[in-house]
């Protein structure tokens, strides 16, 4: 609108100079132009010469917590800046964040500030780009630029937080009757490889670290021991739900706090998901480890094709008797209980925690609030941290 104006007062203005031929009326023609010329170039000049640098100080984001930003501004070219508006462009949308931030700059000078993002989605987030506002005194021009570099990082799930005693019956827990911490004696030694932060001391293998000049750890077989499993279902026909609100995310969020809290406790884990890629991790329970099956939930997709009872069958082919699997996915259904039958017929026990598709409907079905009170699923809205619970105390009994 304000362009539209100044077009208009400029047409007029041309207009009454070349009807009635007045020179002051010519006068004031050229000295608008040439003002309104002078602010373009000071506009211009106000967005140029600018380095800027996103950095995150977030070390692990995670989606539902903030995510922490430096951002430093650098004047490059011996001009002083007068109220430049900086806003952060984030999310997928690349729409500016919030209102911005408005300051000024000394030449040669430097500006730092944090900038805390709510709005950031699992998976791999781009930051880094800015957008610069300079506007004249007057208000004549104002231009906007992209500035920074962008780049990649990777969001977190969710993890609800569940009780550290959390048990799962005999198969994850030792003769004690609490969480193992050791392998059965039958683990053996699969191979070595390079030390990972977060690798217990016990696990070093000290002829090959003397030998190698590098700490090297030991990897075990998990076909020879009892561990837990966590499959989680991602094929693309049984999700329902969008965004957040979908069996999708609370399938991760769960799989996630199910890890979390199980290697938090000392047991084994491993998951298995087919979705957009096959993940397919052997179960371990250093911290290292936790973040891999983090990283994994991080970056999954319900792009999958292939059913959950045919990925159950296939895999317990090569699961040790004893072993727990605990299976979230959109359900019941009769062909994932005559998969659950199958792996019990192969000595391991299966702990489901479905969550209720129509639920997640919109708007949700009738057949899921008539279950309302039911207390063995998920449905959308609910707590997660207190139906999980609830749930793995009544399986664990």
């Amino acid at each position: 609108m304000r362009h539209l104006a100044l077009g208009v007062s400029g047409l007029l203005l041309l207009a009454l100079a070349l009807f009635t031929g007045a020179r002051v009326l010519w006068l004031l023609l050229y000295f608008a132009a040439a003002a309104y010329a002078l602010a373009y170039l000071w506009v211009w000049l106000q967005t140029r010469g600018l380095d800027v640098q996103v950095e995150s100080q977030s070390l692990r984001p995670q989606v539902g917590h903030p995510l922490r930003l430096k951002v430093t501004t650098r004047e490059r070219l011996g001009l002083p800046r007068v109220a430049l508006r900086f806003q952060l462009l984030a999310g997928q949308s690349r729409t500016p964040h919030l209102d911005g931030t408005v300051l000024d700059l000394r030449p040669r000078g430097s500006f730092q500030w944090t900038e805390s993002v709510r709005h950031h989605q699992r998976g791999l987030n781009v930051i880094g780009s800015l957008t610069v506002t300079a506007s004249d005194p007057l208000g004549l021009v104002r231009l906007s630029r992209r500035v920074g570099d962008p780049h990649t990082i990777l969001v977190y799930p969710n993890v609800a937080p569940l009780s550290s005693g959390l048990s799962l019956g005999s198969a994850a827990l030792g003769e004690s009757g609490g969480p193992s911490a050791t392998p059965s004696a039958s683990a053996s030694a699969a191979g070595v490889r390079e030390h990972r932060p977060g690798d217990s001391l016990n696990r070093i293998h000290w002829p090959s670290t003397a030998r190698m000049g590098r700490l090297m750890s030991k990897e075990f077989d998990s076909g020879g021991h009892t561990g837990v499993w966590l499959f989680l279902d991602l094929q693309a026909s049984t999700q329902r739900g969008r965004g957040l609100e979908s069996t999708e995310e609370y399938g991760v969020v769960i799989a996630a706090s199910l890890a979390k809290t199980l290697i938090d406790s000392g047991q084994q884990v491993g998951m298995v998901a087919q979705g957009n890629v096959l993940y397919d991790i052997t179960p371990d329970r250093d911290t290292g480890h936790l973040w891999r099956i983090l990283e994994a939930l991080s970056l999954v997709k319900a792009e999958g094709s292939v059913p959950l009872p045919a990925l159950l069958a296939e895999k317990s082919l090569h699961i040790a008797q004893g072993s727990l699997a605990i299976v979230v996915a959109p359900g019941p259904t009769r062909p994932q209980t005559d998969a659950f039958s199958l792996l019990n017929r192969r000595g391991i026990s299966v702990a489901p925690v479905f969550l209720e598709p129509g639920s997640f409907e919109d708007p949700p079905d009738a057949g899921a609030l008539k279950t309302a009170g039911a207390s063995d699923v998920i449905r959308r809205g609910d707590h997660v941290a207190h139906s999980l619970a609830n749930i793995m105390d009544r399986l664990a009994y």
